[in-house]
């Protein structure tokens, strides 16, 4: 297989999985509302954003050694990615076992982060051992799955991606039937635990039978090769920390100073975000591999051909998801989970908003992870943490759930969207970042026109339930794509898709006539 044909087929079972687990969690979550109360979403969407605050402990270890993998993987080098891996292992199991320690330490915290706790603890009985099966969840996560990074560096994630699905349908089903049986939430987060270990120790049996190098004892990292990892991990410390702090406090701050009960119902409005983000994003880390394994060959004009590929799919892909947010999560969720789930439609605009700038920045990131260019930009993410904070807290005084959203946008568009971007082309590229601008005003500029034919034309329409939103979905769908492909048609990345497209296309057709013949 060619880079680009592993990309492609890492791509492909990714999306098919990640729908598959995306139908999973959201039936999942349809469960939990239908056996319990909706004080358990909000109860999930505050632990969740702790266990995420608690993942600093990872300080960038799994990118940094990730990075580490591409040269010798590439050059099959055994010797090198024993050594890596032994590393990786002490320090992932490390790693799982600070989480739980810390986690278990800041139990006496938990009622500071809850506003009216001591309702929300009469009508959650079981709150701190739910907690408890939460950390110990996030900690278990990291035992054996080193194993896990090898295979995606070795550009084979769709083999993650096809256990990973498998373990959340059996979660479903097995949710199913303990909600059914016993409508008992404490079960349904043991079952989790178990089903999360079960993973693991399948992707490692897995990775010890393909890679002979896992058995290898031999090895032994040299003086270089320690210094870049240290330097690489430095710099995804302060990376990791303030993406947990951007990415992990909102629910805090709404259950803290909003309210629990709108933590819980933002929480699903904020799932359908996640998980069609979660549904693009392995689009971009299974190009992750292949794009280190080009910088290991090219540092020429071949790298920013392909990051101008990589994106304008993501303009495309994201900013169709964002006008598909705007306008449709408010019905789904009604259809979803039922009445009394609302929020304001700013608060709908504005995670829209912010889905479509994460968005716009994975290609970015794509490339400086496969590259090894953290150290760059490393200070970035502390500023956007702290502004984020900050803003968020006065503005959800003022603003309520609306004003911890536009905190989280301001903080990305003052660091983020500029700051990535400027030191990818200058220690990547070599280049001044102009172009890079002009194509982001460009894309925006077409998804905006996007997002006002389909809101207004939206609107118009009369038909409500499922009707309605297929309808309407139907519009976005339609619409969005006709205007990309309207103002994009010019581009050289659009002619490279459609002409790559057409000639799979093609390939197929002229396979199908042979067979016949």
């Amino acid at each position: 297989m060619t880079r680009t044909e592993k990309t492609l087929h890492n791509v492909r079972a990714a999306v098919i999985c990640q729908i598959i687990t995306l139908a999973s969690a959201l039936l999942t979550r349809r469960l939990v509302v239908t056996f319990t109360s909706a004080a358990y979403l909000g109860l999930g969407g505050l632990f969740s954003n702790i266990m995420t605050v608690l993942s600093l402990a990872e300080m960038g270890v799994g990118t940094s050694i990730t990075f580490s993998l591409y040269r010798p993987l590439h050059d099959g080098d055994e010797d090198k990615v024993a050594a890596l891996m032994r590393l990786f292992k002490r320090a992932y199991t490390m790693i799982g076992g600070a989480v739980i320690v810390i986690g278990a330490a800041i139990i006496p915290l938990l009622r500071f982060f809850v506003d009216d706790f001591d309702k929300v603890r009469a009508e959650i009985p079981q709150f701190y051992l739910i907690y408890i099966l939460y950390v110990l969840n996030a900690g278990i996560s990291y035992f054996l799955s080193y194993t896990r990074t090898l295979i995606v560096a070795d550009q084979k994630k769709y083999i993650t991606s096809i256990v990973s699905s498998a373990a959340q349908i059996l979660l479903l089903f097995g949710a199913f039937a303990l909600f059914s049986l016993t409508k008992n939430y404490v079960l349904f987060m043991v079952l989790t635990v178990c089903i999360t270990l079960g993973e693991n120790v399948v992707l490692s049996v897995i990775a010890y039978k393909k890679y002979t190098a896992l058995k290898n004892p031999r090895g032994k990292l040299s003086q270089d090769d320690k210094k870049t990892i240290k330097t690489n991990v430095s710099s995804s410390v302060l990376h990791n920390i303030g993406g947990v702090l951007v990415n992990g406090t909102d629910n805090i701050i709404i259950s803290r100073f909003v309210g629990f009960i709108v933590e819980g119902v933002y929480s699903s409005y904020h799932l359908i975000s996640a998980a069609l983000d979660s549904l693009l994003r392995p689009i971009f880390q299974s190009a992750t591999a292949g794009y280190g394994d080009l910088a290991v060959e090219d540092d020429g004009e071949r790298r920013v051909t392909v990051f101008n590929r990589m994106f304008f799919a993501g303009a495309w892909l994201y900013g169709l998801g964002a006008v598909c947010i705007a306008c449709l999560s408010a019905d789904f969720v009604k259809i979803w989970l039922g009445d009394g789930f609302e929020i304001g439609e700013a608060s709908v605009l504005l995670i829209a908003l912010n889905f479509y700038l994460v968005g716009m920045r994975r290609p970015v990131l794509c490339a400086r992870d496969a590259m090894g260019l953290l150290r760059y930009d490393r200070w970035k993410s502390i500023a956007e943490a702290a502004i984020n904070i900050v803003l968020s807290i006065l503005l959800a005084r003022t603003m309520g759930l609306s004003g911890v959203l536009l905190g989280t946008t301001i903080s990305c568009l003052t660091t983020c969207f500029w700051v990535e971007p400027l030191m990818l082309y200058r220690h990547g590229f070599s280049r001044g970042v102009g172009a890079y601008f002009a194509r982001y005003a460009f894309y925006a500029f077409a998804t905006a026109a996007a997002f006002a034919l389909c809101y207004f034309t939206c609107r118009a329409i009369a038909l409500s339930g499922i009707l309605g939103l297929i309808v309407k979905a139907a519009v976005c769908l339609a619409v969005s794509n006709a205007v990309y492909a309207a103002a994009y048609a010019r581009t050289d990345e659009f002619k490279y898709f459609y002409n790559s497209i057409k000639g799979r296309f093609s390939r197929k057709g002229e396979s199908a006539e042979g067979g016949k013949k």
